[in-house]
C-alpha cells in the first residue's frame, strides 16, 4: 500500500481502534463517528513511500 500510492491518503472506517498499529501505520488524523449504534473511527493516513519516523540523533 505505501509503495503503490505514496503521496496518498488512506482512510479506514473501522470499530477497531488497535487497527492502524496492527498495520504499522501511523494516522495523521482520527475522526469519532457512528456507524449505527457502534462507535468507530475515521482514521486518515498519510502514505509515504519509506518511513514516517523521526531519526532520534
Amino acid at each position: 500500500l505505501k509503495r503503490k500510492f505514496a503521496g496518498w491518503n488512506a482512510y479506514f472506517l473501522t470499530n477497531d481502534m488497535r487497527l492502524p498499529k496492527l498495520m504499522r501505520l501511523a494516522p495523521s488524523k482520527r475522526t469519532p463517528l457512528f456507524n449505527g449504534p457502534l462507535e468507530c473511527r475515521l482514521f486518515e493516513i498519510k502514505l509515504v513511500a519509506g518511513s514516517n519516523r523521526k531519526d532520534k540523533a
